[in-house]
């Protein structure tokens, strides 16, 4: 049976997961605003698997930066930073690295991501 539970809520948008699956844990689906960021994060055991469902981003992977519309995926591989900028209102699901692994940040691309989320609530 899947369920689908918000886990966060702010001015960038939502964050929930879809459990239930058998082979992933959850999925991650992250609704994110216009000009806001998410991630800064680095999983060191697993890769993890990224589709854009609605909206533009851009997703900055270790030293590479992708351009994404719907129906785009991407993968990124273990121990590879990652962040990304919504371009529009989107949606974006990711899956593939274990709940626990969610928790360890990048330092350099979440500095990048809190000061571009800072910004974009100053700026408006």
């Amino acid at each position: 049976m899947l369920n689908l539970e918000r886990i966060h809520k702010d001015e960038r948008g939502e964050i929930d997961l879809l459990k239930g699956m058998m082979r992933y844990p959850e999925i991650t689906l992250f609704t994110t605003k216009k000009g806001f960021a998410r991630g800064g994060c680095i999983h060191r055991v697993n890769g993890e698997f990224n589709v854009v469902l609605e909206g533009e981003i851009r997703y900055f992977i270790g030293e590479k930066e992708v351009l994404m519309k719907v129906g785009d995926s991407v993968t990124i591989p273990k121990n590879t930073p990652h962040y990304f900028i919504a371009l529009t209102d989107s949606l974006v699901a990711e899956w593939g690295c274990e709940p626990e692994e969610k928790v360890e940040k990048h330092k350099e691309f979440r500095e990048i991501v809190d000061k571009i989320n800072k910004e974009k609530l100053q700026n408006g």
